[in-house]
Parts: structure tokens; C-alpha cells; sequence
């Protein structure tokens, strides 16, 4: 996977960054952010968009995946991140949280995707709010 990324990045050039990080670490997803205002300056979109789709329903699926981790921890922990460097650093962010339209409608076979992507409609309106005193708009 490293290498699609390394290849996008290329195409992209100074406008994107290849980031490798342990999603499910805070100290990982602080220094997500800290990489990106280095790259891009004190003004940076956040892209929550970390996702499982293991295509294995409930009958055939493993337990550990849909009770275990989930990628739903990453947002928060990103969000985290950059409210920290917002109150220490004059950063401000704009959040592009992704979720799906199976959060809401189902699919059939990818409950490790709805258990993020459902929550992140949640996150995002709940964030609207308390993030509202940081906002420039």
C-alpha cells in the first residue's frame, strides 16, 4: 500500500503528504498533525477517512474485528491532535470527515465499516458544536 501512496504522492507533488501512522495511538496522530503544519503551514484541512471493509458479514465474519478495534478511535484522536495545536500554536483546521451512505442504509457483509462510518455522521455534528468558538467562518 505504501507504494500506491508513494505514487500518488509523486503525482500530487508539494500539495500532498504520505503520512505512516498507527491510527490508534494519540502520540501518532499528534505528530500526524505536527507533519502536516510542517508541510503545509497553520492552516490545514483534517481528513478523517481511515476505514475497514473486510467484506465478511456477521455469519462469516470474525468476532475480533467487529468487537475489537475499530478505526472509529482515529478521528477523535486526530481532532485531538489538532484542537492541541490550534489552542498552541495559532493552527486552524477544517474537518473533512468521510463516512457513507451505508451509515445509514446498510450494505449487507461490512459491519467493521458501518461501526466507524456511523459514528463519524455523530462526531461530525458534535463537533460542529464545540469547535464552533475555534472557527474563522
Amino acid at each position: 500500500m505504501h507504494k500506491a501512496g508513494e505514487k500518488l504522492v509523486a503525482e500530487l507533488g508539494k500539495h500532498s503528504l504520505l503520512i505512516h501512522a498507527d491510527l490508534t495511538r494519540a502520540e501518532d496522530c499528534a505528530e500526524s498533525v505536527a507533519q502536516a503544519i510542517k508541510q503545509f503551514g497553520k492552516s490545514t484541512p483534517v481528513v478523517n477517512n481511515a476505514g475497514i471493509n473486510d467484506r465478511v458479514g456477521l455469519e462469516h465474519g470474525r468476532s475480533a474485528g467487529i468487537c475489537g478495534f475499530t478505526p472509529a478511535q482515529s478521528p477523535p484522536l486526530l481532532q485531538h491532535g489538532a484542537l492541541r495545536a490550534a489552542t498552541s500554536e495559532n493552527f486552524s483546521w477544517r474537518d473533512v470527515n468521510i463516512a457513507s451512505k451505508t451509515a445509514v442504509t446498510g450494505q449487507g457483509g461490512t459491519p467493521d465499516t458501518r461501526l466507524l462510518k456511523a459514528p463519524i455522521l455523530a462526531l461530525t455534528r458534535e463537533w460542529a458544536v464545540e469547535l464552533l468558538p475555534y472557527s474563522s467562518a
